[in-house]
């Protein structure tokens, strides 16, 4: 009988170990100067528990150590990527971790920051700005509109009138004409 109290015991005591398990939370934390920004963990956007992006400052939860890739982006600022090495801490190195993990009834916080300062995008100017506004008169064509209805055309840039515009007396182009 004495026996089968101690084999009680055992399992009474190993049910009891498990159940105070330990447990790691492991954490990345972007955060940026000016926040607001979206944050890409290894080329995939972070988002919210409601499927929306995520914007910073923001809270990763991850489960592997090693070398990450963060880019942040933000309207008005230039985008900015990281290498950032993620380094377990001694209670995660083998054999260690395995006491951590499973059987110490705490729970550990690995926390990593990283802070990145934005600079603000320069305003595109000569031919970079000629090119922005050709491919977004691109994109604007590409949008549909309205049955019955089209999208107003800005008139082209003022020209002088040639010499040869006032004698054959024709004017400028239709600005409204569509192409």
């Amino acid at each position: 009988m004495r026996d089968m109290a101690d084999l009680f015991s055992w399992r009474l005591l190993l049910a009891a170990i498990l159940a105070l398990a330990g447990c790691v939370e492991r954490t990345l934390v972007v955060d940026t100067d000016p926040p607001g920004a979206q944050v890409y963990l290894d080329e995939e956007l972070v988002r919210n528990e409601d499927g929306s992006p995520a914007s910073t400052p923001v809270e990763i939860p991850f489960i592997f150590y090693g070398g990450r890739e963060v880019l942040v982006r933000r309207e008005g600022s230039l985008s900015e990527k990281r290498m950032v090495e993620v380094d377990p801490p001694a209670y995660e190195l083998f054999p260690l971790d395995f006491f951590a993990e499973n059987l110490i009834p705490y729970t550990f916080e690995d926390v990593h920051r990283v802070r990145i300062e934005m600079r603000p995008a320069p305003p595109p100017t000569g031919e970079a700005r000629d090119e922005l506004l050709r491919r977004a008169e691109e994109f604007r064509r590409l949008i549909p509109v309205s049955p019955g209805e089209e999208w107003p055309v800005p008139p082209p840039p003022a020209r002088e009138a040639s010499n040869a515009d006032a004698e054959e007396g024709s004017g400028p182009a239709n600005p409204t004409a569509h192409p």
